[in-house]
């Protein structure tokens, strides 16, 4: 476990800890050991969860990343300070001695090891005599993880040579602390991942500065500039390109009294000037690290504080539940920054969302990049994050939420491309410029994309087609995540209709939109094979991918249609409409047979398909042992809870049950998750499912009622407390047998995101099996698909 007596020492200077944290007496569980003190909820983070993983096996490819909520820059340990993938390894690549090392600590950007890192820089203290050797692996320190503390406002190390760093981070910048040694030199390798950068040394000012434009596949980016000041004299630098990269240098310090450096750094995507005026807006020169530490820590309460277990709940599933919450608030990140003053801001922010991949043409010390006013926010996968992780921040933090959904539609305004934001605005999320939002899902639906990095894959075709045909790549998944958004865009469209005051003509207009997109929302039906009883691609003729007596739905891929997935896990793409879906197979009873089968079919991840290989999702399946469901794979993370199409849902709570006891184990040896942990996906999943909610139908502003993990839970909203609570539910009681809202009755499988939003009451009646009186079915308003599958009508 994290270490947390090597926590900065100094008093915080934050406010008081919220009401009954942590002297509550029901976090104790009877006669269970008093749990290890943890002075707010940041305290049971752990960052480096998820980091014993590879490109082979997953249990969540992450980095201990220490920064504020949404902020600019993430700062890391590195062990491989050459890679932009895999940043930080638990165990993976320890050395002789079995002990893992770092070989700097860095500035990131990274969204997943599979996207990449980004403008980045790096810094490593070295006890080197003379010139040190600035080679990745001759300066490595060795560790051990027990001497390591990971937590979001204060990462902490200290190294078997003695050495001990420190980090505590602002928005745009950090300090960082190196204690030395006795003896020895007193030195830091300034460097970067590859030669696409630029540093400066002014040894006399006791600065350094510099640019990045380290990548991988980021479109639109452009570069980033650094600055910093050390707070002890430079009495030695020099820069180290032989055998390394060509911007790699070295500052030494006297061997005096005092063994403690400081380099307080910050970037900027503006220039190097904007750089040192974010320094000094974020970070004085006199503040500690300690301070700086304490301010991200309040921060982090501030968000992590929404969710309090007043009853029931282990230490493990505390670190989980506050661990999720810390990952779903690392993304997205700000992209913006303050050109003004303190009391006179004035936000800009470098455009980043030309869609070109070449960085536009710039200087070392400013950006060639266009300037705008506004606020801008950056990184988070929308294949993986709205099923989840958005629904969450509209409940959890609607105006964050609203922040984050104006500053992506804020690239639209800048030219760019973004997908919709419907959810957000149908839940009344505020904030939300509901013309500019719905402008921009029209042209992410309707508009051809310039080139392949924005916009829907071939859209020109599937317009008039129904869905995209299977020569294009992942064409089949194309499809499916159209239909889901297009059934978004019609609830949006229809909200918009119903707001008082609007033009009878403007009315029309967006009901007459609403149906359109309603209409081709329902195209996953053309995609329905009868005589497989699959899902699966279509030729521009309307050719099957597979022919039925080749077809197996356990192969991956099945050509290319399917992403991360086989043909059971896309036989249920419908979540906007499990109605519809229902009627395809036969009826509700039938949809439930289906389900029954997916789950009773084990996964051997022995057939790859057109993967040509065994992939990490295949191995993490087949270990989940829950039939064929891929909780790996966000497509697959609402296939339990279709259950309440069928008027059996006490199925889905079961399975959900399970993979929240199976996946999301093991915090204190670096696991965590099942799978990829891609931008909070995979933890808002978590965090919902735990507390018996799951938005199933986007834009709905419903969520499906599942089995609450804790006994009770309060969530501390803006609109008032919502108290969820479950008696019996950690004694095995896993069932809903019964359901009141604010004391009444409740007998419907959904809520609404009203009924949540202003506080109440849920409290759930359970049973250890299934017995009569547990809500029946689910009330939801739902598109029907058309008839009979038949691509040639939409041709016309």
């Amino acid at each position: 476990m994290v270490d947390t007596t090597t926590r900065p020492p100094e008093p915080r200077r934050g406010p008081e800890p919220w009401p009954n944290w942590p002297q509550k007496s029901a976090l104790s569980l009877g006669d269970q050991a008093e749990r290890a003190r943890r002075d707010s909820p940041a305290d049971w983070v752990v960052t480096t969860r998820g980091t014993q993983s590879s490109g082979d096996y997953s249990r969540g490819n992450n980095f201990p990343a220490t920064a504020v909520p949404n902020g600019f820059n993430f700062w890391t340990p590195v062990t491989d300070a050459g890679s932009l993938g895999t940043l930080y390894s638990y165990h993976q690549q320890n050395n002789a001695e079995n002990l893992p090392e770092i070989q700097a600590f860095a500035a990131s950007h990274e969204t997943s090891i599979w996207m990449g890192d980004r403008q980045t820089f790096q810094v490593m203290p070295s006890t080197a005599e003379g010139v040190p050797d600035a080679g990745r692996e001759e300066r490595a320190l060795a560790f051990r993880h027990e001497d390591e503390t990971a937590l979001p406002h204060h990462y902490g190390v200290t190294f078997t040579n003695g050495l001990r760093a420190d980090m505590a981070p602002t928005d745009h910048s950090a300090v960082l602390r190196f204690t030395f040694p006795e003896g020895g030199g007193r030195k830091l390798v300034l460097d970067n991942v590859d030669d696409r950068s630029g540093l400066t040394i002014d040894a006399a000012k006791g600065t350094v500065s510099g640019w990045s434009e380290s990548r991988t596949i980021s479109t639109g980016m452009s570069r980033m500039f650094m600055y910093g000041t050390f707070d002890q004299p430079v009495t030695g630098s020099g820069m180290l390109p032989e055998g390394n990269r060509p911007s790699t240098g070295y500052v030494s310090f006297d061997g005096g009294a005092s063994r403690t450096v400081t380099l307080r750094m910050a970037t900027s995507l503006i220039g190097v000037d904007q750089a040192k005026r974010n320094l000094e807006l974020e970070t004085g020169a006199r503040d500690s690290l300690e301070q700086v530490a304490a301010r991200a820590e309040h921060a982090w309460n501030e968000r992590l504080k929404v969710v309090e277990i007043d009853k029931g709940g282990t230490d493990d599933q505390l670190t989980t539940l506050y661990s999720n919450l810390y990952r779903m608030n690392l993304y997205p990140n700000s992209g913006y920054e303050n050109t003004g003053t303190k009391a006179r801001p004035r936000y800009r922010h470098a455009v980043q969302s030309s869609g070109s991949w070449t960085p536009p043409a710039s200087t070392p010390t400013r950006t060639g990049a266009e300037i705008a006013d506004g606020k801008v926010f950056v990184n988070t996968g929308f294949w993986d994050t709205f099923r989840a992780a958005w629904p969450a921040y509209s409940l959890l933090w609607p105006e964050t939420a609203g922040e984050l959904v104006d500053g992506f539609v804020q690239q639209y305004r800048d030219g760019g491309w973004v997908s919709a934001f419907a959810d957000a605005y149908t839940k009344g999320v505020p904030g939300i410029d509901a013309e500019d939002t719905y402008d921009a899902a029209l042209k992410n639906a309707t508009v051809r994309p310039p080139d392949s990095s924005v916009g829907r894959d071939n859209l020109e075709r599937s317009t008039f087609r129904g869905y995209v045909p299977g020569d294009v790549p992942a064409g089949f998944s194309w499809s499916l995540d159209g239909y889901v958004n297009d059934s978004a865009i019609a609830a949006m469209a229809e909200k918009m209709a119903g707001r008082r005051g609007t033009p009878a003509k403007e009315r029309d207009r967006l009901r007459e939109e609403a149906e359109y997109f309603r209409d081709r929302s329902a195209g996953y039906a053309d995609l329905y094979d009868p005589a497989t009883g699959f899902f699966q691609g279509r030729s521009e003729d309307g050719e099957w991918t597979t022919p039925a007596d080749r077809y197996d739905p356990g192969t991956w891929g099945n050509d290319h249609d399917y992403t991360e997935a086989n043909g059971w896990n896309e036989a249920f793409p419908a979540p906007h409409d499990g109605q519809g879906l229902a009627e395809l197979y036969g009826g509700r009873d039938a949809l439930a047979d289906k389900l029954d089968a997916f789950f009773a079919t084990p996964e051997k991840a022995d057939r790859p398909g057109s993967y040509g290989g065994t992939i990490h999702e295949m191995r993490e399946t087949r270990d989940l042992r829950l039939g064929q469901w891929s909780i790996p794979n966000q497509v697959s993370h609402h296939i339990p809870w279709m259950y309440a199409y069928t008027q059996q849902p006490w199925k889905g709570q079961r399975l959900v049950r399970q993979a929240l006891d199976r996946g999301w184990l093991g915090s204190d040896i670096g696991q965590g998750y099942p799978g990829d942990e891609d931008n909070g996906a995979t933890s808002a999943w978590w965090v919902l499912s735990a507390l018996g909610l799951y938005p199933l139908q986007t834009s709905s502003g419903e969520y499906v009622v599942g089995s609450p993990l804790f006994e009770k839970a309060t969530l501390h909203l803006p609109g008032g407390r919502l108290v969820i609570e479950a008696p019996g539910t950690d004694e095995g009681d896993i069932y809903v047998r019964g359901l009141t809202v604010d004391g009444k009755r409740h007998t419907s499988t959904t809520v609404t995101h009203d009924e949540l939003a202003d506080g109440g009451r849920l409290r759930f009646t359970m049973s250890a099996s299934r017995r009569p009186g547990a809500p029946a079915g689910t009330t939801y308003r739902t598109p029907r698909p058309p008839p009979a599958s038949d691509p040639a009508r939409r041709t016309t």
